[in-house]
């Protein structure tokens, strides 16, 4: 058991002990929710605590204190203190003229919590086996699967999870009415382990738990001035990425030694180790300017630029570490990447309303991703550390940018309708893509109607039709001209696409008791130029709620929705030599569908005194994988489900107007069915020699119960 409860009832002594010692003429407010709770878990599953702690024992849900002092306050709020997924906010005003905000959060993220390894870390970033067993299975190749079965089966479990802590701070000031300043800096910290899957060669895929310490720091400097009918705002900022784990070595079960092949490598498992270059540390700067201009005639003009420069320049990570390859083969051009980005972006936009009835906007928006990175030409790589290929190869540094100017125009029928239409241009440029530039023309209506009071139909659709100006099939060969990607393959980023997007809701608010709301969206993207690739893409939502009051001790409140994505893939089978023939083709069209339910309410069964409350969500997601190919020997996979359903009940009893007490059930059901996390083996054996070490975490169907007895002290 925690000692959040102990906590708890020391945070409220301290409390009582700040108002009795308080000046006359100050105002204090607050409260404080603590208590304790008990619960089972039939199965150990992560995803019962994925993102959050459920505590055990004693805890600490929320408190608050609000303290005003003349012109002056203060705010000190928190929840589910001293657990993993706490959060905490102070708030100190001086009037108008200065405020500062400082927050602090946790946030987990469990991936496991049966995870089996046999890897030991030695070092942060160093995972290793015993010589004595690379030895033995080195020297007994068909020995290996049960060697390494006994092995997993008796390896100790290692933590599979990691925590993120975010920690911020905002001081805005105002020098007078035309100046204000606004400093702003927040430091996210992640630090735990993660699964990982590496690879020797082709045959031997492991799954290790990756450390992560990383660090991100974020600060700005915002400076504005408003003046009248100007608003002139100015921003400059870093933002510093650290890695203190940026790689990963790791020891190979298969072998202690590595081969004395030298040239003529074959993929295979033939290096002792493996290496792994991890997240690389970098910096951007960047700065914004905005300004905005009220102009007559009820208009408005503004317009903003930003500016960010991105430099990374991690010293590379040998070419190998596989000592039978010469080191003369894989000699690196250089110690780093040095590389270099520069993004411009401006947006701007006229609003007017010349009119009574009509108004509209005018708007253009260009950006650009610039990569200075230099090119590198590396005499040749070798792929997992175990086969060397002779270059020469070289970096592409990418890049595009982007314009779009477009214009909205609304107009009142009458009272009650409200029609619109919309127009815009798109350009894109990439560097060393397949496709150069396209261009897309996007048309719009809308359409809005009040038949009665406090009632509301809203509908939007548009279309869009995204055209390249040519493909080059040479960025699909390599530097002997050969093929190495299909020619009819069209990524959906750049591919030729025609989009209808349908928006629409309903809203009725009956009275003050009765509010309904409905809505429905749509969006169909078709390739139809795409020989190979996504082919067509279909999403279709629709939700509902309702709230009803009987009166003010009764309300309820019920919703649900569904979310339907389909998409029609298509792809060719070559082994070598890349095949163009049509008749060896393959489809795959896929289904997402889910569903989900909500409801509460809350019922006041003695005014002021006894309150009774309960709520249920549930949800039910479905993937449906039909599968086909040219010698009809495809096989669906199986559908994959996941049901979560989420019951609460709680009754509060107020004993005196300033403290309550409540006691609460909950019930949690999670049922999956999921081909690629069932019954998930420590060791898996394909065929011959192919063969991979997993965790062995799988997902687990679990039932829990909560009971909690819980009280709310306010002041």
């Amino acid at each position: 058991m925690r000692n959040g409860f102990m906590t708890a009832l020391l945070l409220s002594a301290v409390v009582t002990a700040t108002l009795s010692a308080r000046p006359a003429h100050a105002d204090t407010e607050g409260h404080a929710t603590f208590g304790s709770q008990w619960w089972t878990l039939n199965h150990n599953e992560a995803k019962w605590e994925e993102f959050r702690e459920v505590p055990l024992g004693g805890f600490l849900e929320s408190f608050s204190l609000h303290n005003t002092e003349g012109r002056r306050s203060m705010v000190l709020i928190g929840v589910h203190g001293m657990q993993r997924n706490q959060s905490t906010g102070f708030t100190w005003r001086d009037g108008a003229t200065m405020r500062l905000d400082v927050n602090y959060g946790q946030t987990p993220h469990v991936f496991g919590r049966n995870a089996r390894s046999s890897f030991s870390s030695t070092s942060p970033g160093v995972l290793s086996l015993p010589d004595s067993l690379q030895r033995h299975n080195q020297e007994n190749p068909a020995a290996y699967v049960a060697t390494m079965s006994d092995l997993l089966t008796t390896a100790s479990r290692v933590e599979d999870e990691f925590r993120t802590d975010v920690a911020s701070a905002r001081f805005r000031a105002r020098a007078d009415r035309h100046w204000s300043i606004e400093l702003r800096g927040l430091r996210r910290n992640r630090s735990g382990t993660k699964p990982f899957g590496a690879a020797f060669g082709f045959n031997s895929a492991i799954e290790v738990t990756m450390p992560i310490s990383q660090r991100i720091v974020d600060a700005d400097a915002v400076l504005e001035y408003r003046h009248q009918h100007l608003t002139v705002q100015g921003d400059f900022g870093v933002s510093e990425f650290h890695n203190n784990v940026d790689k990963l070595f790791l020891d190979n079960p298969k072998r202690l030694t590595d081969r004395t092949s030298a040239t003529a490598y074959v993929a295979g498992d033939g290096s002792r180790s493996g290496q792994w270059d991890l997240a690389p540390d970098n910096r951007a700067l960047r700065g914004t300017l905005g300004a905005t201009v009220v102009l007559p005639r009820n208009s408005t003009f503004s317009a903003n630029w930003a500016a960010t420069q991105a430099i990374q320049n991690d010293p590379w990570l040998p070419a190998t570490v596989n000592s039978a390859i010469a080191d003369s083969l894989v000699r690196l051009p250089g110690t780093g990447t040095n590389a270099k980005s520069n993004v411009i972006v401006g947006d701007y936009r006229l609003t007017t309303r010349q009119w009574s009835r009509l108004y509209g906007a005018v708007r253009v928006h260009h950006d650009k991703y610039d990569n200075k990175t230099p090119q590198h030409v590396f005499s040749g790589a070798v792929r997992m550390d175990q086969t060397f290929e002779a270059g020469p190869f070289e970096n592409d540094p990418f890049g595009n940018s982007n314009y779009s100017a477009g214009a909205d125009v609304d107009f009142d029928i009458t009272t009650p309708i409200t029609v619109g239409g919309m127009y815009e241009y798109r350009h894109r440029e990439h560097t060393h893509r397949e496709v150069e530039k396209d261009k897309e023309n996007v048309y719009g209506g809308r359409v809005r109607v009040r038949p009665v009071s406090r009632f509301s139909i809203r509908a939007d659709y548009r279309r869009a039709n995204r055209e390249g100006d040519g493909f080059n099939e040479e960025d699909y060969r390599n530097d002997g001209g050969t093929l190495v990607e299909q020619p009819g393959l069209r990524r959906f980023d750049v591919a030729d696409r025609k989009q209808d997007r349908l928006t629409s809701s309903v809203d009725w608010t009956a009275n003050q008791n009765v509010v309904l709301g409905a809505g429905y969206g749509y969006t169909h993207n078709d390739y139809e130029n795409s020989a190979l690739g996504l082919q067509d893409d279909k999403r279709h939502s629709v939700s509902a709620m309702g709230t009803l009051s009987w009166n003010d001790r009764f309300l309820w409140t019920v919703g649900g929705g569904l979310e339907k994505v389909d998409t029609a893939q298509k792809s060719r089978e070559s082994g070598a030599t890349v095949v163009l023939s049509d008749t060896t083709s393959w489809n795959a069209d896929l289904s997402d569908k889910n569903t989900y339910v909500y409801t509460s309410t809350e019922w006041w069964a003695k005014p002021d005194k006894l309150s009774l409350g309960a709520s249920y969500t549930f949800s039910h997601a479905r993937g449906i994988y039909d599968l086909s190919n040219f010698t009809s020997t495809a096989i669906d996979l199986s559908d994959t489900v996941y049901d979560l359903q989420d019951l609460q009940i709680e009754a509060r009893w107020r004993l005196r107007p300033n403290f309550d007490i409540a006691g609460r059930y909950g019930f949690e059901r999670f049922d999956v069915t999921d081909f690629a996390s069932d019954d998930v083996p420590l060791l898996n054996v394909a065929s011959g020699t192919s063969n991979a070490i997993f965790l062995g975490d799988s997902l687990l169907d679990y039932r829990a119960h909560r009971v909690a007895l819980v009280a709310t002290q306010r002041f």
